[in-house]
């Protein structure tokens, strides 16, 4: 693994920067609360910069396109978003900020680490596609130069898909869970679930090259991410179901690789010499 180019380290300090200045500025327009001087403020300017820096470096810094292209199109949706419907309305009551209409600003930069692992998965998926079919794969840099072996594979994913569970538990408890007595209960399940959901197709893609489960994958995170975000912060009812969905995914990649080995079909890495040991 080589260290980052000056190329990727401006690419990163760009990102991040670009991410600080559009969600302030739309923090200014809109009449948001803005963040002051304190530890609060700094931290939450620190959380901001990253955010956009990560996926801008590793992108530079790999050659994956998916994490920046996909930081970019969310923050592109978000602003278009703000600057497109009403702004909220802000008010006070019995010494409480109350607020009416939608936040999605605010949103995108308190929730940032469930939208930055879901960038982190499809960098992983773009990965394992790239290598196992070839595509593009001269152009790859500070990746691992083949597929992982099975067993690392499965180490690859639990790495990529636990933040991205664990990220959407503490969303979701962040949000509010009624009854009290039952937040316990009904964020583990999200965590397994998202987590679950999120390493099925990762993995049918890093071991099998399947397409069938990392499309629905792409679909199913990124309808998670925009109703858990953006949606109704009340009803986490949606979430419970993702362990559902995981199982019917590993039910599509089975289809798609009982298919693939009666017709014939699959990619380089296929052969075992392409793969690492």
């Amino acid at each position: 693994m080589r260290l980052p180019s000056i190329r990727s380290a401006t690419a990163c300090a760009s990102g991040g920067l670009l991410n600080l200045g559009v969600v302030l500025s739309l923090y200014a327009e809109y009449g948001y609360p803005m963040p002051g001087l304190d530890l609060g403020g700094i931290a939450f300017a620190l959380t901001l910069l990253a955010a956009g820096g990560l996926p801008a470096l590793a992108s530079a810094h790999t050659g994956l396109a998916s994490p920046a292209v996909g930081w970019l199109a969310l923050l592109g949706w978000t602003a278009m978003r703000e600057t497109t419907t009403p702004a909220p309305e802000w008010g006070e009551l019995g010494g409480y900020v109350v607020v009416s209409g939608d936040l999605f600003v605010l949103d995108y930069a308190t929730a940032w680490p469930v939208w930055l692992s879901a960038l982190a998965w499809i960098g992983a998926v773009e990965f394992a596609f790239r290598r196992y079919y070839g595509v593009g794969d001269g152009r790859l840099r500070g990746v691992a130069a083949r597929v992982p072996a099975r067993r690392q594979a499965l180490g690859v994913t639990v790495a990529v898909a636990g933040p991205f569970g664990v990220a959407l538990g503490a969303h979701t408890l962040a949000q509010g869970v009624s009854p009290a007595p039952a937040a316990l209960l009904v964020v583990a399940t999200v965590v397994l679930g998202g987590t679950a959901a999120a390493a099925v197709p990762l993995l049918f893609a890093l071991t099998r090259g399947l397409v069938s489960p990392a499309l629905l994958g792409c679909w199913l995170l990124g309808s998670t991410v925009h109703v858990s975000v953006f949606g109704d912060p009340d009803s986490p009812v949606h979430l419970l179901l993702l362990g559902a969905f995981a199982v019917g995914l590993v039910l599509v990649g089975l289809l798609e690789g009982a298919l693939r080995g009666r017709f014939g079909g699959g990619g380089a890495a296929d052969d075992p010499a392409t793969r690492e040991r």
